[in-house]
């Protein structure tokens, strides 16, 4: 499954940007818990891993929104 910003149908194009954006949202929030907490410490490469993840989660869902609108 790919994103296709040049959908002809407008119901399709809503109907996969949904999809998308929820499959995003997904990743963000599985990931969420891990995410680095502000303290001196340094991060773990684990939660650095969650947090590049959701970081393209949700650029990834900025771009297909942007898409829509």
């Amino acid at each position: 499954m790919r994103w296709d910003p040049e959908i002809d149908s407008d119901v399709l194009l809503r109907q996969s940007a949904h999809l998308y954006s929820m499959y995003y949202e997904i990743i963000i929030l599985i990931h969420r818990p891990f995410l680095p907490l502000y303290s001196n410490s340094s991060p773990s490469a684990r939660s650095l891993a969650s947090l590049k993840a959701c970081v393209d989660a949700a650029r990834a869902c900025a771009d297909v929104l942007a898409v829509l609108r």
